[in-house]
């Protein structure tokens, strides 16, 4: 699978999605899927660290697909934290936020893993 998703530490305040290659949209679905299933353990709210290991590429449908995947957020995520040094994913993202008032959770855009991990306060343990 393109997407990988994974408990950060043992106390479990945060899932990691980790995007390698060209994934699709149904492979974001079949993870966010995964995801919740994870959250739905908890009773409290997890951070969640989204990274792309390949920021350079999207999936065909992007404005149809993205208004879909943010607008559905569990009850328990927290803050979402995206990884990228891309700035014209960051100012797409931002834009379409602006435009479609639909993003219902709180974000960060940090630049690398180890700024998401400060912005967290956590180390990786698992």
């Amino acid at each position: 699978m393109a997407i990988e998703t994974f408990w950060v530490d043992r106390q479990y305040t945060t899932i990691q999605m980790v995007f390698s290659g060209q994934w699709q949209w149904d492979e974001l679905k079949q993870a966010r899927t995964e995801a919740a299933t994870m959250l739905d353990e908890v009773d409290y709210a997890v951070n969640i660290i989204v990274y792309s290991e390949q920021e350079t590429w999207m999936p065909p449908n992007y404005i149809q697909n993205v208004r879909e995947v943010v607008s559905q957020v569990h009850p328990n995520a927290g803050l979402v934290v995206i990884v990228s040094t891309n700035p014209l994913f960051r100012t797409m993202f931002e834009m379409f936020n602006q435009i479609a008032t639909v993003v219902s959770f709180q974000y960060r855009f940090v630049k690398s893993l180890e700024g998401a991990y400060k912005l967290l306060d956590i180390s990786p343990d698992l």
